[in-house]
């Protein structure tokens, strides 16, 4: 059952506490006599409610954007603010002055585990927020298994339409370069790729350990490949030792 409200009770805004305005409509035995709001804090709470349905709207959509971009579950939580690089002041200079096919790409490079796939994925993250909606994050082999899947009776994209929607990007992020495995018509299908990359001026990073760089630089096909990487990317050298390593000993 509802509870009665009192009389004195209609007279103060229950928010505040502030009089409220008393109003008297029509004339004679019709007439209606109104409490009137003198404060604003109807108005503030239903703004508060739209602009909390708008945060959650984009929190919604920024969400979708991610998972379109190849962000991991582990990687939702990363944000450059937070980020804990030598490089850090760099990385959030170069998101400030970003504009696509204009800004040169960078190529981190160092051991495992010192940040260079955290700092990739928090400034994607960060061009995302930006509203930049072709932003896309994987792995140097996932590249490799979505270029081979086009190949595939019914697939629903081709080849050259998936190498075109790269081409198309704003930032391209590259992880574990040089860790995937190589055929005659994977190397083919990966200098197209970077060529392609090079000729259309798009912005891209890449992400690579020492070891797995000297893998491929020896490969003959991938000198070409390394001279566009001179051209096209700022290498970035992590010296620090293994955060995961540090995390590791901090807990034991």
């Amino acid at each position: 059952m509802a509870k009665a409200v009192k009389d004195d009770e209609k007279r103060v805004c229950q928010y505040c506490g502030k009089a409220k305005e008393k109003k008297t409509i029509g004339t004679g035995e019709h007439t209606i006599t109104l409490w009137v709001d003198t404060c604003d804090c109807v108005a503030k709470i239903e703004q508060a409610e739209e602009q909390r349905k708008k945060n959650l709207a984009r929190f919604k959509a920024l969400r979708k954007q991610y998972k379109q971009a190849g962000f991991t579950r582990r990687q939702l939580g990363h944000r450059l603010r937070n980020l804990t690089c030598e490089h850090k002041e760099k990385f959030a200079e170069w998101v400030q002055s970003f504009k696509p096919r204009k800004t040169k790409g960078m190529f981190l490079y160092g051991g495992v585990g010192n940040g260079k796939t955290t700092s990739g994925s928090c400034i994607a993250k960060e061009l995302v927020n930006m509203g930049y909606k072709n932003v896309y994050f994987f792995t140097m082999a996932e590249y490799l298994n979505k270029m081979q899947a086009t190949y595939k009776e019914g697939s629903k994209i081709t080849f050259d339409d998936l190498m075109q929607k790269w081409f198309d990007a704003d930032a391209i992020f590259i992880d574990d370069f040089g860790r995937e495995k190589y055929s005659d018509k994977r190397l083919e299908n990966v200098f197209l790729f970077f060529d392609g990359l090079y000729n259309n001026c798009t912005t891209f990073f890449i992400m690579a350990n020492p070891e797995n760089v000297l893998r491929v630089k020896d490969i003959p096909e991938f000198e070409a490949i390394f001279d566009r990487f001179s051209e096209t990317l700022e290498k970035v050298v992590f010296k620090a030792d293994s955060m995961r390593k540090q995390k590791a000993e901090e807990i034991e």
